[in-house]
């Protein structure tokens, strides 16, 4: 399966350690992860392309993918905008991870989605993130 990763840029991204090995484990199933380069240390760095051009390639990228899987505990204004395009405008399926603990903190939008395309997760730990991925992936 070729997944987009979704995780914030310019968000909080103290939870990048989770991502990665949320990623990780995705990967271990044996799926594409297409947009890994998000879970870079460098991640803002655009490599020269243009704010239009990342959009585009973005898009593109959520075209291309069977699936969208975000981690939203550091909240995102693109992740909003990734997983309405994808439940909405694509009819494709969004799996939406957060910490529980932070749900006050979380978009109403994200942790109240009741859309049929979107399956929204808080977990505690990585364990909870584990098992989700073995019985749903």
């Amino acid at each position: 399966m070729k997944i987009y990763f979704a995780y914030t840029i310019r968000g909080d991204r103290s939870r990048l350690e989770i991502a990665r090995k949320l990623v990780d484990a995705l990967k271990a199933k044996g799926h594409d992860v297409i947009t890994e380069i998000f879970l870079s240390d460098d991640a803002e760095n655009t490599r020269g392309l243009s704010k239009e051009e990342i959009f585009q390639r973005n898009i593109r990228w959520l075209q291309e993918c069977d699936v969208l899987v975000s981690e939203v505990s550091g909240s995102s204004f693109g992740i909003g905008f990734e997983i309405a395009y994808i439940i909405g405008s694509m009819n494709k399926k969004a799996f939406v991870f957060y910490e529980k603990n932070l749900e006050d903190k979380i978009s109403i939008m994200a942790t109240g989605n009741t859309h049929q395309n979107a399956a929204i997760y808080a977990y505690n730990d990585f364990e909870d993130i584990r098992k989700f991925i073995d019985e749903n992936f």
